[in-house]
C-alpha cells in the first residue's frame, strides 16, 4: 500500500475552444507500507521468510519525480503520469540453519497512472 503526493508547476496551453493540453514535471513525496510477508520455499523443501521492519511503517518514505501529461476536450479528459522515487526500507531474513539477516536498502518505488476524467 501506498501514498504519494506531488509538488510543481502545471503549463497548460489552450490552442482550440474546448481542447486543453497540460503537462508537468513534479516532486514526489512517497510513503509505502507492507501488507505483506514473503514466504520462499526453496528446491529442498526449506523454507524461510522475508519480511519488512514492524517497527519502521512510517520510515519508510523517499523523494522522487512525476512526469505528467493531460488532454482534456469539453467534459472529456484523459491523462497520464508516471512516478519514480526510492525508498528506504529496513528489512529481515530468518531462514532454518542459518543466522538472521537484518539490513536496509532503498528500493525503487515506480507508478504509471492511466486518468479518465469528465467534468459536468
Amino acid at each position: 500500500m501506498s501514498d504519494t503526493s506531488k509538488l510543481g508547476p502545471v503549463i497548460a496551453v489552450n490552442p482550440a475552444d474546448k481542447l486543453v493540453i497540460e503537462a508537468r514535471f513534479q516532486l514526489t513525496y512517497a510513503l509505502h507500507y507492507s501488507v505483506f510477508d514473503y514466504y520462499v520455499k526453496k528446491e529442498n523443501n526449506q523454507s524461510y521468510d522475508f519480511w519488512l521492519d514492524d517497527e519502521n511503517y512510517f520510515n519508510t518514505r523517499g523523494m522522487g519525480t512525476n512526469i505528467g501529461a493531460m488532454v482534456c476536450y469539453g467534459f472529456f479528459g484523459f491523462a497520464v503520469d508516471m512516478s519514480n522515487a526510492k525508498i528506504p526500507v529496513t528489512y529481515y531474513i530468518d531462514e532454518p540453519g542459518k543466522p538472521e539477516v537484518t539490513g536496509s536498502e532503498k528500493i525503487p518505488f515506480k507508478s504509471f497512472q492511466v486518468k479518465v476524467s469528465f467534468t459536468l
